[in-house]
């Protein structure tokens, strides 16, 4: 099927933004828009991606678990809103990407307790350390077999037609 896919070159998105490429796919194989945690496609998982040429040029998010919020700091995310939140406008929002390596600009950062199995997203600044939210690993570990137990990424050049976006699957990596 995705041979065949691929073989039809240019396809219109069937949405616009960036789940279209998804999305697109997702309609050209006859499956369903959903958001269950369960694989896209007969227990296999879907990631598509924008290419040019031989470069990715989006990151991938592998799935989302909420924070376990009976052992975190932080309690909710209204409450993480309220704590790391800047303000854009008249509202309070908090875009941004948390990476192990570095805190980001709002100094959160994810560091793994391994004694207690935990992932933590933590505030981190010159003279302040503190727990924001945790998760369980062995949460996250499950979500991930049970999400990417077989997985096909999938890479399309992109192009705009008469101002809308298109796709051409041409890659595909199973894993």
């Amino acid at each position: 099927k995705l041979r065949e896919v691929a073989s039809r070159g240019w396809i219109k998105t069937v949405t616009v933004g960036d789940t279209g490429i998804g999305a697109t796919l997702e309609h050209c194989l006859g499956i369903q828009i959903n958001s269950s945690q369960k694989p896209d496609y007969k227990g296999i998982e879907l990631k598509t991606k924008r290419i040019t040429g031989l470069r990715v040029t989006t990151r991938t998010s592998l799935f989302a678990q909420v924070p376990n919020w009976e052992i975190s700091a932080l309690k909710s995310s209204a409450q993480i809103l309220d704590n790391y939140g800047y303000n854009r406008g008249d509202v309070k929002k908090l875009y941004c990407t948390v990476k192990a390596t570095a805190p980001n600009s709002q100094g959160l950062i994810l560091r793994v307790d391994e004694p207690k199995d935990l992932l933590q997203e933590r505030f981190e600044s010159s003279d302040v350390s503190r727990d924001v939210v945790s998760w369980k690993l062995d949460v996250l570990r499950n979500r991930l077999l049970i999400k990417h137990n077989e997985t096909f990424w999938v890479g399309a050049a992109t192009s705009k037609i008469e101002g809308t976006e298109h796709f051409h699957y041409k890659k595909v990596l199973h894993t």
